[in-house]
């Protein structure tokens, strides 16, 4: 959508570090970064192979000065640009590329750069803060009820009315609104329908989508390896039953800031309700 909203003046290189740690520039992710650019700007110079990141931010001032000359702008968005810190924690990267991104965003004004994470910036590590000091920080978190139930009931013009009463509802609530699950979800609710040849759906459908959710994701075993060893086990606490906490500690306390963990008031809780589910189901014990 990024290309869409952006309009035609800005050009959108696309990169996922899902993949880093088997690329041959993985301890030089800046040279990625170059070559994606060179390719969306064929007219740009060509981009330098050396490891120095001072190089490849030379090069691309180069690129800013020609964006200028058209009124053109480059996003760079970079999905799952925790596995760098995988590198870092591993050995084979280091906190270069972050100091690179820093010095990008100092001294570049037509190209801008889109890092895209599961983790809070601060929860990746003291060096990502400390470097990425002056970067604007945007959170994406669960949808707003009505919204909800604009995606689940009109995903597309003309889309038909496949649920039975009430359980529109019920999604919402053990998604707790959250956009990816929504989406899985009623994913595995049409292909359910469309292999029994149905066009509405009944209750056990909803359910039966709902619980094969579980299986086709990895989201679950990712937020359980974003917490530490307290964390999860307060997360095997709520899951099993809300607690009472007149004083919670510093770990539930670090916990309510991820939005997984909610103060509902007068209990602490799983937020949501298919995330508790399934820490009950794998990791109750």
């Amino acid at each position: 959508m990024l290309p869409v909203q952006l309009g035609a003046g800005t050009t959108v290189v696309k990169l996922n570090f899902q993949g880093l740690s088997g690329s041959p520039l993985r301890a030089e992710p800046h040279c990625l970064l170059a070559g994606e650019v060179a390719k969306a700007r064929p007219e740009a110079p060509e981009p330098p192979h050396g490891a120095a990141w001072g190089l490849t931010l030379d090069w691309l001032r180069l690129v800013d000065e020609e964006l200028a000359q058209r009124d053109m702008r480059v996003l760079i968005a970079i999905d799952e640009v925790e596995r760098l810190q995988d590198g870092i924690a591993e050995g084979w990267a280091s906190t270069d590329f972050l100091d690179f991104v820093r010095a990008a965003g100092d001294v570049l004004r037509r190209i801008r750069l889109l890092l895209v994470s599961a983790y809070p910036i601060p929860r990746l590590g003291p060096h990502w803060p400390d470097r990425l000091i002056s970067a604007l920080s945007r959170e994406i978190t669960y949808l707003q009820p009505e919204e909800a139930r604009e995606l689940i009931c009109h995903p597309a013009p003309g889309f038909p009315e496949i649920y039975p009463e009430g359980s529109v509802d019920h999604l919402i609530s053990q998604t707790r609104c959250h956009p990816y699950l929504i989406q899985l979800v009623c994913d595995e609710l049409c292909y359910r329908l469309n292999e029994k040849q149905r066009l509405h759906a009944v209750h056990e459908d909803m359910q039966a989508a709902i619980d094969a959710a579980f299986g086709k994701t990895s989201l679950f075993d990712e937020l359980w390896r974003q917490h530490n060893e307290p964390e999860q086990k307060w997360l095997r606490t709520l899951a099993a039953e809300p607690q009472p906490v007149a004083r919670p500690n510093e770990t539930l306390r670090s916990l309510t800031p991820t939005h997984f963990v909610e103060d509902a008031g007068s209990q602490y809780q799983v937020a949501v309700p298919m995330f508790a589910a399934w820490i009950r189901d794998k990791k109750g014990s």
